[in-house]
């Protein structure tokens, strides 16, 4: 790894990748909290029952307050967001929120199965 002529600041760019780093493509500038929140509620919506929630809130308790928690993190890190921020940790609360969500309708819809 060493180049000549090199000094060991350029030799340690080299090592962690700085110098050689390519930058990651811009984001989608139609990308942004609510066009993802909006698609999350879509797909969401193609299999949520009414009474998914409160089905988790008697039967499920834990998961019920997993999905309020993710919720009141969701809209905290949107409520900050500015423009042309990173998403990454919108996404990431985003997706937990969703999974939990899809969690408590596939409860649902097996509770709603076995009876």
């Amino acid at each position: 790894m060493a180049v000549e002529n090199s000094t060991p600041i350029s030799q340690a760019a080299d090592f962690v990748g700085v110098r050689n780093h390519t930058p990651k493509p811009a984001a989608d500038p139609d990308e942004t909290p609510e066009t993802l929140f909006g698609a999350a509620v879509q797909a969401i919506n193609k299999r949520y029952q009414p009474g998914t929630l409160e089905h988790a809130e008697d039967h499920l308790p834990e998961l019920a307050a997993q999905m309020k928690q993710a919720f009141d993190r969701l809209n905290w890190i949107w409520s900050g967001w500015i423009p042309g921020a990173n998403l990454e940790p919108f996404k990431r609360s985003l997706r937990t929120w969703y999974d939990l969500t899809f969690t408590a309708i596939k409860e649902f819809e097996d509770f709603k199965n076995e009876r």
